[in-house]
């Protein structure tokens, strides 16, 4: 059964078809690459042999071999090239599970300890005051310090917190597919890396990229499944967006509003877009755009 009929997890043929692939799932559960690089080689050269063998006693034109071989080997490092970005992807995951954690737990300690103390010491001074006549101005004036202090420490705490799932980049994509209704298409969004090293602006610039490459796929892709796919690493935001649908000829339709938009939008950003597509094979656009880390 073909895998977008089955609604099994998929990469992108750099042919513009969307297809099931092992190596992707190994590398999602944090395997290793190396050993498959290996045992790639490895059958590589065995079916290399085999071939030669038999053309030794085959009819078929040397220049057939060739190209039997150079297929095959596209074929193998396809699947190893896309098994190298979701083993890229696994580690972006656990760098931001990882930043997330420490934040939360950062946060809890400010709030639990030092926020705490601070806010008792607070309560005690503010006592001896109200019951103390003779209260020096300095008491008064280290009040004033510690309350300011600990609206300084309340500050970082919220910073400190993930945002709510209402301000993220996964979550505004979701509502977006949601408002647009049920499926066909259906939409496979995978946002890799913690949106924290991204500044809000940058972020909402992005969503409104790919709100409108989404838009394209409902209103003219005629797509049955779409998969956006977004990296966040600290020094840029690799993202793509690609379809099964029918496709179009660049040169015959030109620059749409739309895809003028997406491009403006990123050249803001000292970023890029690009559109890979031809007639009944789909479409990608691949944004990228360079980020400078948020610092705190």
């Amino acid at each position: 059964m073909n895998s977008l009929e089955a609604g099994l997890p998929v990469s992108v043929h750099d042919d513009g078809v969307l297809f099931k692939n092992r190596d992707e799932v190994r590398s999602n559960s944090g395997s290793r690459l190396g050993s498959s690089v290996r045992a790639a080689m490895l059958l590589y050269e065995i079916i290399v042999e085999e071939l030669h063998e038999i053309d030794e006693s085959s009819p078929i034109r040397s220049a057939e071999w060739s190209a039997v071989l150079v297929t095959l080997g596209r074929s193998m490092f396809v699947r190893l090239e896309a098994g190298v970005n979701a083993y890229d992807s696994f580690l972006l995951n656990q760098i931001g599970e990882l930043y997330d954690s420490v934040r939360s737990r950062l946060a809890r300690d400010l709030h639990d300890r030092l926020g705490s103390s601070l806010s008792v010491s607070m309560r005690q001074l503010e006592t001896y005051v109200r019951t103390t006549a003779a209260a020096c101005s300095e008491i008064r004036s280290v009040i004033v310090t510690l309350s300011e202090a600990i609206v300084q420490i309340s500050d970082l705490i919220t910073d400190l917190r993930l945002r709510e799932d209402g301000e993220s980049l996964r979550s505004a994509l979701d509502a977006f597919v949601a408002m647009m209704g049920s499926p066909p298409p259906e939409i496979e969004i995978d946002i890799n890396g913690p949106e924290q090293w991204v500044g809000r602006g940058v972020l909402d610039e992005i969503f409104l990229i790919l709100r409108e490459c989404l838009r394209n796929v409902y209103s003219h892709a005629c797509a049955r499944r779409a998969v956006v796919t977004v990296d966040i690493t600290p020094r840029e935001i690799v993202a793509l967006v690609a379809d099964d649908g029918i496709g179009f000829e660049p040169s015959k339709t030109g620059r749409s509003n739309g895809l003028q938009s997406m491009v403006e939008r990123a050249e803001i950003l000292s970023g890029s877009v690009t559109v890979d597509t031809a007639p009944k094979r789909g479409t990608r656009i691949h944004v990228r755009v360079p980020i400078r880390p948020v610092c705190g």
